[in-house]
């Protein structure tokens, strides 16, 4: 009786130790360093945002692998096309690996900018649309999902 005791107390010990030993092993790192500080900075962005009045639209129901258009619609806060704006996109994939690529938009002289955009891959991918007029510059942030 004592022996099987010991016995499961030594596959517990064993079982708690081998989860720590893995668990130290495939630790990933951490997305964002100070989630606290971030989303302060979120809400200061947002409240900017708000008091420009700019809406940005994606057009992403037809992004690809590969070489791609963007297409996105700035307004103001009548909804009419911001003029004299100055667009960009930049894309990466969610995570913490740095591999943002941007790219300039060019205006269609339809109210909306072009960016012409090379998706590596398909899957889950971050936008982030920057609008400069003047002195004054917010980014809008969409997530999409890129076809094959």
């Amino acid at each position: 009786m004592k022996a099987l005791v010991a016995l499961v107390i030594l596959v517990g010990v064993l079982a708690v130790a081998g989860s720590i030993w893995v668990a130290v092993r495939t630790a990933e790192e951490t997305v964002t360093p100070a989630p606290y500080a971030a989303a302060l900075h979120l809400d200061h962005d947002r409240h900017h945002r708000e008091a420009l009045g700019w809406e940005v639209a994606v057009a992403d129901g037809g992004l690809h692998a590969g070489d791609c258009p963007v297409a996105v619609a700035v307004t103001d806060r009548d909804r009419s096309p911001l003029g004299g704006a100055t667009v960009s996109v930049t894309v990466g994939r969610p995570g913490p690996d740095g591999n943002d690529r941007a790219y300039p938009a060019a205006p269609d002289g339809q109210g909306r900018w072009l960016a012409r955009v090379r998706f590596p891959g398909y899957g889950h991918w971050d936008l982030r649309v920057t609008v400069s007029r003047g002195q004054d510059s917010a980014s809008y942030e969409r997530h999409v999902y890129v076809r094959r």
